[in-house]
């Protein structure tokens, strides 16, 4: 999990060049997707949210974020989780670890997943509480 969670740095943070101006470019694995959230649990030390939906290539995709607080700030820490999609009789499994933060009911995650096929994704979730659904964005990583 820290070693997912140090690659996420190093990605979302400016790639090192002469004049710093230089950023990662990745590519879109493909399109957004919208996911709907089926439950969420709070707890002390964790809150597990579950959700589904179509996602592209991985087809009807389920998923679970476990967000663990960072201390006593509960508006920050880091999520992990696992997910399975199912497409054309096939299923493809993946699991995921990196950050998250809250602003207002905006809960924004940033995650490095890697898939039982061997590829690797920097997936971007927006979860909007209020309309119970997160948008889904999957870079290629591998």
């Amino acid at each position: 999990k820290l070693i997912l969670s140090l690659m996420l740095l190093v990605i979302i943070i400016p790639v090192s060049a002469d004049d710093h101006s230089d950023f990662l470019n990745l590519e879109k694995r493909q399109g957004d997707s919208t996911f709907r959230v089926t439950s969420i649990h709070f707890g002390d030390e964790l809150t597990t949210i579950t959700a589904t939906g179509d996602m592209g290539e991985y087809g009807k995709v389920y998923a679970s974020f476990d967000l663990s607080y960072e201390g006593s700030n509960r508006s920050r820490g880091q999520v992990t989780g696992q997910g399975r999609g199912v497409s054309g009789g096939e299923m493809i499994a993946g699991e995921f670890a990196g950050r998250w933060f809250r602003d207002g009911d905006i809960v924004v995650m940033r995650h490095v997943v890697q898939l039982s096929d061997g590829s690797q994704n920097l997936d971007l979730v927006t979860l909007r509480v209020a309309d119970n659904e997160m948008d889904v964005e999957v870079y290629v990583l591998k």
